[in-house]
């Protein structure tokens, strides 16, 4: 019989009361699958929770987060596929949500920036991590050089936002499809890459990674333009004018500081936000998020890892300035241009006057036949929305910017097709704004969003002689849009799951984090 160490045994014991337990149920909602996570408190496992839903592909509609002060929590989720349904093959999701939540830790252990999630199969490649100013044609040049230095590209994603461009680009020996040790040659290759980012010795990082070691992609573009100061750069020189609500509030009370963020709904927004409080080291305590047709309303409230709120003005600029660019740089193919926007809110130290207390603030609209409002008291618990019908004359029709048009690229992959795709885009004046490459087996499948190179909507007719020239059989525009899920009806119907604000402020009430505000 083995006999083991009084410590490894309570090593496996504390590991097993830790290990999150996830339920998929799709008997609870009439509209939506409801996903439950519940695990001991570590800084991360939301993250974790976040990217395993978004790299499935299903899109969170509605849920909570509700905590003990620390020690264990709770999330639910309200999830539907693409097209608004509920998950089909529950059991599926269920055991991928657990593989992903299991092996986050290993995988956090390998890259300092890994999530679990599902990655590409790939043998050991050569990781270029770029960050560069932006200009047209500049994705163009990148795989130019890339091809006449003889690296074959097998996947990539580049983000461009606020005048910056960051890319991951996996690269592999051109002719072998081995990796690429010989440090002279990568020596080259980023000393070519950083001449033609102008990102000074930062524009090129040449990094060997496993499959095993590949974490969130979308998580390490974030940290790239972070770093990079994008979002300080970009506030420092213009306020820019943009239509994504973010407010931060305190709560000394209970030593909260409250985020609350308002736009535009679209694919992984939620994970935009979460992955962005963690990167800055804040811990999500509680938090509700809600959708209405293609308006998202978020609410959270968090804490510094050292436990305390946000203490200063500047670190609450700073969260709000990370907030706006995170949501922002992930291209997105239409959003609604502002009439007015406002979002006035106490700063964080603001003392509210009696006569303040009642105060309605505006938060900003984005659907042109719906808007919200939210009335925003001293006590953030107390924070009451009420969702009413307006004129369409908040937001025209016709403020609405096309942001960038989506081509998907499926073709049989050989030397240079990126190059040459790339240089098509560029001499018919398109700009590459977002870029997804992935290669499987022979096959390439590669989505660009572009414009033209002033950022504005592209000649429909320029589209049209692209891709006769590159091919219809290979090259499409993708016209689907981001359902929009969450009806009126549907709301009525589910009032009673979708009451979250009350819900939760129930939940903290019965554990004595907060007073009846009634």
């Amino acid at each position: 019989m083995e006999r083991y160490h009084p410590s490894e045994v309570y090593e496996l014991f504390v590991r097993h009361m830790n290990t999150p337990r996830v339920v998929v149920d799709n008997g609870v909602c009439e509209t939506a699958t409801l996903v439950q996570v519940h695990s001991a408190r570590k800084h991360g496992v939301l993250l974790e929770a976040v990217a395993a839903l978004s790299d499935y592909g299903v899109c969170v509609r509605k849920g909570y987060i509700s905590s003990d002060d620390g020690r264990w929590f709770m999330d639910v989720f309200h999830v539907t596929d693409a097209a608004g349904r509920k998950v089909a093959d529950t059991d599926k999701l269920l055991a991928r949500l657990e593989s992903a939540l299991s092996a986050a830790a290993a995988a956090a252990d390998a890259l300092p920036w890994a999530v679990g999630c599902d990655s590409p199969a790939k043998e050991r490649l050569c990781l270029l991590e770029l960050i560069g100013v932006d200009r047209p044609g500049l994705l163009s040049e990148v795989f130019a050089v890339l091809h006449d230095l003889r690296c074959g590209i097998v996947d990539a994603q580049a983000w461009t936002h606020g005048g910056r461009v960051a890319a991951l680009v996996f690269v592999r020996d051109e002719d072998t499809g081995a990796p690429i040790h010989d440090v002279a040659r990568i020596r080259r290759i980023e000393s070519r890459l950083r001449h033609v980012l102008r990102g000074g010795a930062r524009g090129a990082r040449t990094v060997l990674v496993d499959a095993a070691a590949v974490g969130n992609l979308d998580r390490r573009l974030h940290q790239l333009l972070n770093e990079d100061g994008e979002a300080d750069r970009r506030a420092a020189v213009e306020a820019p004018t943009t239509t994504t609500a973010v407010a931060v509030q305190e709560w000394g009370e209970r030593g909260y500081s409250v985020v609350t963020v308002s736009c535009r709904d679209r694919p992984k927004l939620l994970f935009d936000v979460v992955c962005t409080l963690t990167d800055l080291d804040y811990v999500v305590y509680h938090g509700t998020f809600d959708t209405d047709g293609d308006h998202a309303q978020q609410e959270f409230y968090i804490r510094r890892l050292d436990g305390r709120p946000i203490s200063s003005e500047a670190e609450r600029q700073r969260v709000i300035q990370c907030l706006q660019a995170a949501i922002e740089r992930r291209s997105s193919e239409v959003y609604y241009a502002p009439l007015n926007i406002s979002f006035p809110c106490p700063p964080c130290h603001a003392t509210i006057l009696p006569e303040q207390k009642k105060k309605a603030h505006p938060i900003p609209l984005r659907d042109p036949t719906k808007s919200f409002s939210a009335e925003l008291s001293t006590s953030p618990p107390c924070v009451r929305r009420r969702l009413h019908r307006r004129p369409s004359n908040a937001i025209h029709p016709s403020l609405c910017v096309q942001q960038g048009v989506r081509l998907e690229l499926r073709i049989t992959d050989r030397r240079g097709l990126l190059a040459y795709v790339t240089r098509v885009f560029r001499e018919n004046s398109l700009s590459v704004t977002h870029a997804e490459i992935t290669t499987r087996g022979d096959m390439a499948l590669n989505v660009f969003h572009v414009t033209d190179v002033a950022g504005r909507p592209a000649d429909p007719k320029t589209i049209d002689e692209v891709i006769h020239g590159i091919g219809t059989d290979s090259l499409r525009v993708d016209e689907e849009r981001w359902p929009r899920l969450c009806s009126t009806e549907g709301d009525a119907a589910g009032a009673g799951l979708f009451s979250l604000g009350s819900l939760v402020k129930k939940n903290l009430y019965k554990v004595g984090l907060i007073r009846s505000c009634s």
